[in-house]
């Protein structure tokens, strides 16, 4: 995997060319120009694109100095930006922020809103924090905790509330109004981190005993550490709709799971881990952050790393993307949201930003199979077709953008020769899906634009 620079700056039409195993990713800057260009080239399919760079840009800090030690994001956009001893939010896009008027200094350990935009904040030391006003104010809410340091907060689906201490978990039902101990079958033990998987399984890290399971939101919990160092440190942990889980741990590196924490292999090509070998003691993953298809992480003073998860090839490596930021970047966090934008906390060192990809490439992988689909802009019914020198036994299943699959259109066996089926995509919001025909001889994909 390898990068060329090509030139930067806004007469420029490419900021540079990105090559991975022989495809060739261009970065085109966002205006209208480039846009009709890109709907262009995406149509020809002779190209892959992204809007992604390997540049991240400075935002502003509230002031000079500011340590950017954790970041927060809701669906409108609005960032909430904790440090040591204080809690800003920004609504537009951190060229202004507002800091907490009552935040009692204390240094947060983990942010998290719900699906109300409700801010909750775990503390390092002084247990559980809730704002109604992103920010701006916040209540107290210990009520039940036995212990007040907060590793990690996991909002449930239905609001509920998990978060983990040193001596376990807590769960509240009523927005953090009360708590109470909850889960049996966990170690004595620091949870580090909580998180879903894409079929509802709990995983919790924890501090010396690897990675635990739940089936049931967190009431039982049993050992799922298969493959994982005895005595294993889980740094950091996070799931992803199309099924794999990543797990950092120290000072091993990455690990996957492909069967809800069930067993786990090592993922470190393309990271330090690989590279150092047994040198590579006091490297921590600090932060593993799934997004549009694409799988990111951080390593103190070694910056950013990414991952595509779409490739259906033998472990696709990490690839290195710190460009413009600070030389052993101090990195604390890393987050998304809204406008293909993911945010990047350096202590001390200042806040960053990016857009990550929304390109998918065309693949066909097996050389005697494929997919088409037509027509291509879309907005009423499109004609899937697939071809295959040889019976298969396979499905084709529509991904929108997030990688969360939107419809099954086939499942079952085909004969040799071309088949055609037909999608309706008049009820999909407008924008860009992968169409992906996986069979016994490999896998094909194409992109489909719904236009509306």
């Amino acid at each position: 995997m390898t990068y060329s620079e090509g030139f930067r700056g806004k007469s420029n039409f490419f900021s540079f060319f990105y090559e991975f195993q022989g495809k060739v990713f261009i970065f085109i800057p966002k205006n209208s120009i480039m846009k009709h260009l890109l709907l262009f080239c995406f149509l020809l399919g002779s190209v892959y694109f992204s809007q992604a760079q390997d540049y991240w840009t400075p935002l502003n800090l509230p002031e000079p100095g500011t340590d950017a030690y954790l970041l927060a994001v809701n669906d409108a956009g609005v960032l909430v930006l904790a440090t040591t001893n204080q809690i800003y939010f920004s609504d537009d896009e951190g060229d202004n922020w507002t800091p907490s008027s009552n935040w009692p200094g204390y240094m947060p350990n983990a942010l998290e809103f719900n699906s109300g935009n409700t801010l909750f904040v775990g503390s390092y030391l002084f247990g559980m924090y809730r704002s109604s006003d992103l920010g701006l104010t916040f209540e107290e809410i210990n009520a039940g905790l036995t212990t007040q340091m907060i590793y990690c907060i996991l909002v449930m689906e239905n609001d509920d509330l998990l978060v983990g201490t040193p001596t376990g978990i807590f769960r509240s039902v009523d927005d953090g109004d009360n708590w109470s101990a909850y889960g049996t079958g966990l170690p004595v033990d620091y949870i580090v981190t909580l998180v879903s998987t894409n079929t509802g399984t709990l995983l919790c890290g924890t501090r010396e005993n690897g990675v635990y399971r739940s089936e049931d939101n967190g009431a039982t919990w049993t050992a799922s550490a298969t493959g994982l160092p005895a005595g294993a440190e889980i740094t950091a942990m996070e799931g992803t709709p199309l099924g794999p889980v990543f797990a950092g741990v120290f000072p091993d590196g990455m690990f996957q799971s492909t069967d809800n924490g069930n067993n786990w292999v090592p993922y470190n090509d393309g990271l330090p881990f690989s590279k150092l070998a047994g040198g590579s003691r006091g490297i921590s993953i600090d932060r593993i952050f799934y997004i549009n298809l694409f799988m990111y992480c951080i390593i103190y003073f070694y910056g950013a790393y990414m991952l595509p998860l779409y490739l259906d090839i033998p472990s696709p490596a990490w690839t290195q993307i710190s460009s413009g930021l600070p030389d052993e970047p101090t990195t604390t966090d890393l987050t998304g949201g809204p406008g293909n934008k993911i945010y990047l906390c350096a202590s001390l060192q200042g806040l960053y930003t990016n857009t990550f990809p929304v390109g998918i490439p065309q693949t066909t992988q097996s050389g005697s199979s494929g997919i088409t689909a037509t027509p291509n802009p879309v907005s009423g019914k499109s004609v899937i077709s697939v071809t295959s020198g040889r019976p298969v036994n396979g499905e084709i299943v529509v991904y929108n953008l997030l990688g969360m699959p939107v419809e099954t259109i086939f499942a079952g066996n085909l004969d040799a020769g071309t088949a055609t089926f037909s999608w309706d995509a008049s009820n999909c919001n407008s924008g860009l899906y992968m169409i992906r025909f996986r069979h016994d001889l490999g896998t094909e994909v194409t992109r489909v634009v719904v236009s509306h």
